[in-house]
């Protein structure tokens, strides 16, 4: 059985209304020990990526290093014309499998120049092995995100709501609510923010997510944030 699932046209509606964005899910033998919704509240355990969770969970497949490679030759079948999202479900948890997918990203940014973006519990791998990849450290404290950015990442924090809907600090440090949930923008794709990593991190400016869903009771207890 499979560990990855590789699609041209996403029909999550988060991404796109329209189906202009890839993405790739892989088996969450990939997840990182540090993250703390892992068969705790992740949304990817849910809904309809709920599914592929499972599908994905039951392959044999435990070795990450080949997972990746695997993803990566999935990436290489696409098109290239749309934005692509890494890891509905999954992550790249060490250096290795971050290069195989930063080559294969490189790859096809190079089609047709569109962005490669996604979001990691992997607080280790240097910020130059991810090569063109946008990526945001996932946090769940500003000590952290006050790390992540000192070490060359934007950052992504979840919180049980937003203050307000426009940009706000939070313990001295500068974030703005993601613009798809406030409805500021219809998708990631017509928003872009998370597309550039490095125009967040030079306007010191990370991303703020609030708990949503039938899971959102039992996530709020696994933050540090208020």
């Amino acid at each position: 059985m499979n560990s990855v699932i590789v699609t041209e046209k996403s029909s999550n509606k988060k991404l796109s209304l329209d189906q202009t964005c890839s993405t790739t899910y892989v088996s969450q033998e990939t997840c990182p020990s540090n993250c703390p919704l892992h068969n705790n509240g992740c949304y990817a355990e849910s809904s309809f990526t709920g599914i592929f969770a499972r599908k994905l969970n039951a392959s044999n497949e435990t070795n990450v290093i080949k997972i990746a490679q695997e993803e990566a030759d999935g990436i290489r079948t696409l098109t290239g014309t749309r934005s692509l999202r890494l890891h509905t479900l999954g992550d790249a948890p060490n250096d290795e499998c971050v290069k195989i997918l930063a080559k294969a990203a490189k790859e096809y940014r190079a089609k047709n120049g569109q962005p490669v973006f996604t979001y990691t519990h992997n607080h280790i791998t240097p910020r130059k092995d991810w090569g063109e990849i946008s990526i945001l450290r996932s946090c769940e404290d500003v000590e952290s995100v006050r790390k992540c950015n000192s070490e060359g990442f934007a950052a992504a924090m979840i919180v049980p709501e937003f203050k307000k809907h426009s940009a706000y600090h939070i313990d001295g440090v500068k974030f703005v609510p993601c613009p798809q949930q406030t409805k500021k923008a219809e998708s990631c794709v017509k928003c872009r923010l998370c597309m550039n990593d490095k125009k967040l991190l030079n306007s010191n400016v990370n991303i703020l997510f609030a708990t949503h869903g039938n899971k959102k009771n039992q996530i709020n207890r696994n933050l540090k944030t208020v």
